[in-house]
């Protein structure tokens, strides 16, 4: 599916979620109504702080919705879940990072060498 049709039924249904009109939520975005309709309609796309100010309206992190609108998964409030999908981002020297830092607390906890 398209990032612009994944924001498009995502503006919507926040916007109904919160009983609100285009209007209000344009309010509550600080742009004109008339950028809620062309979101809704998938003529327009928001900008980075329009983004954000739709993620936490939603409770969610910006990244949270970026992710969504690209492939369609949904965010989940477990946070070694959230923590596994921003490592699988990551470039493989930072994941080398990550396991090393993970193995000095694993020996800080138990008190032997990995």
């Amino acid at each position: 599916m398209k990032r612009s049709v994944q924001l498009a039924q995502f503006v919507k249904a926040l916007r109904e979620a919160l009983n609100l009109t285009q209007q209000e939520l344009a309010d509550k975005l600080e742009v004109g109504r008339t950028t809620i309709a062309s979101w809704e309609r998938e003529v327009g796309y928001p900008g980075a702080d329009s983004l954000v100010k739709l993620a936490l309206l939603k409770g969610w992190m910006v990244e949270d919705l970026q992710r969504y609108l690209i492939t369609g998964q949904l965010p989940t409030d477990d946070p070694l879940e959230k923590t596994l999908l921003l490592v699988r981002e990551l470039p493989p020297a930072s994941v080398i990072k990550v396991i090393q830092e993970g193995m000095r607390v694993l020996a800080l906890v138990h008190s032997e060498p990995f």
